[in-house]
Formats: structure tokens, sequence, C-alpha cells
């Protein structure tokens, strides 16, 4: 069974991201955004490799508007990532999942 993305509104992003002690990936999306449902099942893989070791979350920009306002997501799909409880990487518009492992990688190799 292929994990998912845990969906995370903006009441819980500061517990479940900015403090937790590992990274975050955060994907931003929409329900009407065809790239994001693209996107969801190629990062629902990613987030079995790096169980464990990465968290991985769903906003639908579409509702908690708020929080995609604070972040300054202008696109979607936009794939945030945190760690050490800032922003480390931005990903904006579907890309290669190598992309997104390079990404979590460097995240993951920072003292």
């Amino acid at each position: 069974m292929r994990a998912r993305l845990t969906p995370i509104t903006g009441d819980r992003f500061e517990e479940l991201v900015l403090k937790s002690p590992r990274p975050s990936l955060i994907l931003f999306g929409g329900e009407a955004c065809t790239p994001c449902h693209a996107l969801e099942p190629l990062l629902a893989d990613l987030a079995e490799s790096y169980k464990g070791r990465v968290n991985f979350f769903l906003v639908d920009a579409t509702v908690d508007m708020d929080l995609g306002i604070a972040y300054q997501v202008r696109g979607l799909p936009t794939v945030l990532i945190f760690s050490e409880k800032k922003l480390a990487s931005r990903l904006v518009g579907l890309k290669p999942t190598k992309h997104y492992q390079s990404a979590i990688e460097s995240c993951l190799a920072a003292p």
C-alpha cells in the first residue's frame, strides 16, 4: 500500500512542522489542480522511501489560504521543505522526482 501525505492545516502547522525534529515536506495543492494530483503519488512514493526520517504533509491551499499567504505560495503546486524550524527549499510547479529527492537529501545532509 502506498504511503499517503498527511493533511495538515494552519492550526497544527507550528506543532507538526516547525517544532518537528525531522525535516518536513509540504505540498500546497488544490482540488482543481491537475498538476497537484499528478505530484501527490510521486511524493507519496518518496514518503515511503523516507519514512521515519522526513514528514510529508498536504495543505489544501484553496481552503487554508492564510498558510499559503504566510509562506508566499503564489502558484500550485508548491512544495516547501522545512528543516530546523525554517524554510529550507521551495519548488514551484510539477518537477521530476529527482528535484524533490535532491532537496530532501540536502536537508538530511545539513549539519
